[in-house]
């Protein structure tokens, strides 16, 4: 291990991070501050051992907490003295956290080695449940990571990953925790554990070992735990974003490109979808998921959706009329060219996600599909896919600083915050570059817009874009604009800032549009998400059981929703046949122009015949209407009063699923016609022939 840290201590950076573990010192070079060399292999010369210096203070400090009061006289010898230990050692076990620097170490008088080693400033105890792992390191800088982690923990994570090769997003999320939990020892979220009965490795939440969920001594094939995989944690990030990436991919790879589903994807969330699933319902379920995405893991982009979505907010309060007469003109705030440009944005940060993942897994530990190792691979992949993917990145920007619908949009809720009528044509597709950032400038000054503009806009990056005025200096990790005579130069992690920038400006600017979108269609979209027609009986105190038919829906949809009247007014109850056998259908008249039914038969069990016949015998039924919720935020806990999970039938799956719900709505009673009691008498008397 020590020979490949000194490999690629050569592309290190001084001033690095690093983190080694599991180190074991039996070697003391003592002059004013405190050197030594990590053992190694027999055969290495003293210079080609791995260097690390010690504050005198710090080792002491760490010496009187461990209570290592020999050591500590040790340290009061002569400078220049070298102590060596033939056997066993001063230190062992223990993690050290540094800084890469040139060290420059005093041998005796007249020798003195300069070497690139760790200047320490952090020593702990390693974790002695890691200790079969082995010894590990860890590097990173602004653009790249590397860690090396002992065979045995290798081929441990790989066997613990088996469950979830087929879900990708959730995969890559688990080898990058696990790499970071077991190897460089933060803290722990998950458990990676082997079974004491068949000897298979297995992951666990630490949610699932707290609540004693599990039995984390065994796998989840030989113990009966709650939850059969990680993704069906409630709340955990592997849910989250598991149903996250399946609705990215149904709604991009599929719904915008008017391919049908698969049935495999679909089964995989279909606790999440409604018996419809309308372009309309996919596209505000992926818009919910993803602000639970970004509010955990993309914390900016959520930050700039929430500020853009109060001023269009503050907007619509100043001027409702204005703002009505602004959502008359979509054609101008939203385009052809910007949907193209956001679906590529997608694409190429798909792609450098893709490379990425790719090669950190051949690196780092094995697949767990193929096993060998590639040795040739470079250590600093990430950063080699960085600067190869650097002019697609920075052509998008180009891109989008010239997407005139972003500027009409932002220009005109300006305008109206500042009391002004909307201009249609204060900003044109014939603006490009300095005018129409110049323009838009002159019309948001004065509001909150004009600080998002001015931080998310460059025009020197634009036009070295639209023309060839830049380099990249791949060694000093640098990037030089040009501009006549004048030159500009950015580190690479500067330009990537104020790249991601205006690129989160557009994905949010895209965002609240969408949402503007569902507002206009709410009629529709507040009629979808429903889960299933479920027919039950109750009773209310001092009454006799009533037949009542409950109208579950997904609580992303209540937004939306049509008030509780609508779904008494909007039912109808009709007989069908299928294959000569009787069913009760439920179906939903839609809005204008809407005009598709929401339908769902069920099959004639003792059951739905029962709740016929009470139907029949008092002419009427009560409708109610519940908000199911999704396991995904727990914020929304607050709204089921702390109840329990509840079984609630999905029409999609035909299985019962948990979730929380809300409070019964009675919309109203439904008296059934004369046509419909017919319909539903013939039932009855087909189920007796």
């Amino acid at each position: 291990m020590n020979k490949k840290f000194l490999e690629s201590t050569g592309d290190f950076k001084i001033g690095n991070e690093i983190n080694f573990l599991f180190v074991k010192i039996n070697s003391l070079v003592i002059n004013e501050d405190i050197y030594t060399m990590v053992i190694g292999d027999e055969e290495e010369e003293i210079s080609d051992r791995i260097w690390m210096k010690f504050n005198r203070n710090l080792l002491k400090d760490y010496l009187d907490r461990t209570s290592s009061s020999e050591i500590i006289d040790i340290l009061e010898a002569e400078k220049g003295d070298i102590i060596l230990i033939e056997e066993g050692f001063f230190l062992s076990d223990i993690d050290i956290k540094g800084e890469v620097d040139n060290l420059s170490v005093k041998i005796n008088e007249e020798n003195e080695m300069q070497v690139k080693g760790i200047v320490v400033s952090e020593i702990k105890d390693s974790n002695q449940e890691k200790r079969e792992f082995g010894g590990a390191y860890y590097y990173k800088d602004d653009y790249s990571s590397f860690a090396l982690i002992s065979d045995k923990l290798k081929y441990k994570i790989a066997d613990a990953l088996k469950p979830y090769i087929k879900h990708k997003a959730v995969f890559n999320y688990l080898h990058k925790k696990l790499l970071h939990e077991t190897a460089i020892g933060e803290e722990n979220e998950f458990v990676l554990s082997k079974c004491n009965n068949c000897g298979k490795s297995e992951i666990y939440n630490e949610l699932e070992i707290n609540n004693n969920l599990c039995n984390k001594d065994y796998c989840r094939d030989c113990h009966d735990s709650e939850f059969k995989s990680l993704i069906d944690v409630p709340y955990s990030d592997t849910m989250l974003i598991h149903v996250f990436s399946s609705y990215n991919e149904i709604l991009h790879q599929y719904v915008h490109r008017g391919k049908s589903i698969p049935q495999e994807l679909i089964d995989q969330i279909e606790s999440y979808m409604g018996v419809f699933s309308s372009r309309e319902e996919v596209s505000l379920m992926n818009r919910y998921i993803e602000n639970l995405f970004k509010k955990r893991f993309s914390p900016y982009s959520y930050e700039v959706y929430l500020n853009l979505e109060k001023i269009v907010n503050k907007a619509r309060q100043k001027d409702v009329g204005k703002f009505n007469e602004l959502l008359k003109h979509r054609n101008k705030f939203s385009s052809e060219k910007s949907l193209y440009i956001t679906r590529q944005i997608m694409k190429v940060y798909m792609d450098i996600s893709n490379k990425i993942s790719k090669q950190y897994l051949n690196w780092f530990y094995p697949h767990p599909v193929i096993s060998e190792l590639n040795e040739e691979h470079s250590l600093f992949m990430e950063k080699e896919v960085l600067y190869d993917d650097i002019n697609n990145i920075m052509n998008l920007y180009k891109d989008v600083f010239d997407i005139v619908p972003n500027h009409w949009f932002m220009a005109n809720i300006a305008r109206i915050l500042k009391g002004k009528k909307i201009q249609v044509h204060c900003v044109t597709e014939k603006m490009y570059g300095h005018k129409l950032l110049q323009t838009t400038k002159d019309i948001v000054q004065g509001t909150e817009l004009e600080a998002i503009v001015e931080e998310s806009y460059n025009l020197l990056i634009r036009n070295s874009t639209a023309h060839p005025a830049r380099s990249v200096d791949v060694d000093n990790e640098e990037i030089k604009l040009y501009k006549e005579d004048e030159v500009q130069t950015f580190k690479l992690n500067e330009i990537l800032i104020q790249i991601d920038k205006l690129l989160t400006l557009h994905l949010e600017l895209v965002a609240i549009r969408q949402k503007l979108g569902f507002e206009a269609k709410k009629d529709f979209i507040g009629t979808e998400g429903v889960l299933s027609f479920e027919t039950d009986f109750l009773q209310k105190l001092g009454d006799k059981e009533r037949p009542y038919l409950i109208v579950n829906q997904l609580y992303p949809f209540k937004e939306f929703a049509p008030s509780k009247e609508w779904w008494k007014n909007n039912i109808t109850l009709s007989k069908v046949e299928r294959g000569g056998e009787f069913g009760l259908q439920f179906s939903l008249n839609r809005p204008s122009p809407y005009t598709t039914k929401l339908e769902v038969e069920y099959q004639v069990s003792p059951h739905i015949e029962e709740w016929i016949s009470m139907v029949l015998d008092h002419g009427e039924f009560m409708v109610m209407h519940r908000f199911c919720h999704l396991f995904l935020d727990r914020a929304e806990l607050e709204e089921v009063d702390g109840g329990m999970p509840e079984e609630i039938y999905v029409y999609r799956s035909n299985k019962s699923r948990p979730y929380f719900v809300g409070q019964f709505e009675e919309a109203g009673l439904y008296t059934i016609t004369d046509k419909m009691e017919a319909e539903l008498q013939k039932i009855i008397a087909e189920t007796k022939v």
